[in-house]
């Protein structure tokens, strides 16, 4: 890991957004006036702790899921949360935001290389773009984001116990939005990737090269799966556990700094 995270001082953690939130502190140093852009917010958190802590000014939000903009929007209201339509072009002018992240939605993306180059388009010559991805490796199945796709009827009879069948049919049949979930419909797959396969896909796009790659954790999902079904007294002593496997290895999330060539 490049930085050492002080968790008492980042909000997110050991986690892909803690590792965002590090490399855009780092960046705002040079530059306090940065434009900044969060591609799929969703509840627009780390947009507001970046604004909290005083390491940007102001910033933009979007979010193709309508329910998380609105969301959004009631949770801090003083922040420019936008909603998105898929695949359509973004209306600002090209070269007009410093950095944009874009944290836990390539592996969602049915068009991943046309969304790349469009936040390419946007982004200023010498702006940085913050990419994290799910990384590929050998506890990869175990993520619960395929279980629908895996067992999707065992996966209707949870959600339809736990809410509607008419909540279920919304999010997950007749999603107004065009995803399965969270996920596009084209897509029906939570994708993880591997480094090499990752920089493949960004080497598809011109003028973006590659300033570092960083990562976290390895047992990571695996202990998540454990923690879930342990009493709460005892979930702290998993969180420790949880917290020294994604300090510690690279594998099981991983994150890009990418820079638009002068």
């Amino acid at each position: 890991m490049k930085f050492k995270i002080n968790i008492k001082n980042n909000p997110f953690k050991y986690s892909p957004k803690g590792l965002a939130f590090e490399y855009v502190k780092d960046i705002s140093k040079s530059n306090p006036n940065i434009k900044y852009l969060d591609f799929g917010c969703r509840n627009g958190d780390l947009l507001y702790e970046l604004q909290r802590n005083g390491i940007i000014k102001t910033g933009v939000g979007v979010d193709l899921d309508g329910d998380a903009i609105t969301a959004a929007k009631k949770r801090y209201i003083d922040i420019d949360f936008r909603l998105v339509k898929k695949n359509d072009k973004f209306k600002e002018e090209d070269n007009t935001f410093d950095i944009i992240t874009i944290i836990g939605v390539v592996e969602h993306v049915f068009d991943q290389i046309s969304l790349i180059k469009e936040l390419k388009r946007i982004l200023k010559p010498g702006g940085i773009l913050i990419v994290a991805v799910p990384g590929q490796h050998l506890f990869s199945f175990l993520d619960m984001g395929n279980f629908k796709f895996r067992f999707p009827k065992l996966h209707k009879f949870f959600v339809r116990f736990k809410y509607t069948n008419e909540q279920y049919n919304a999010r997950y049949v007749s999603n107004e939005f065009g995803c399965i979930g969270d996920i596009e419909a084209e897509k029906a797959w939570h994708e993880h990737f591997s480094r090499s396969s990752m920089q493949a896909l960004i080497n598809e796009v011109e003028n973006l090269e590659i300033l570092d790659i960083d990562g976290l954790g390895f047992y990571h999902r695996i202990l998540n799966n454990i923690k879930y079904f342990l009493p709460s007294k005892v979930k702290p002593v998993m969180e420790g556990v949880i917290n020294w496997d994604l300090k510690k290895y690279d594998k099981c999330e991983l994150i890009f700094l990418l820079r638009k060539k002068i």
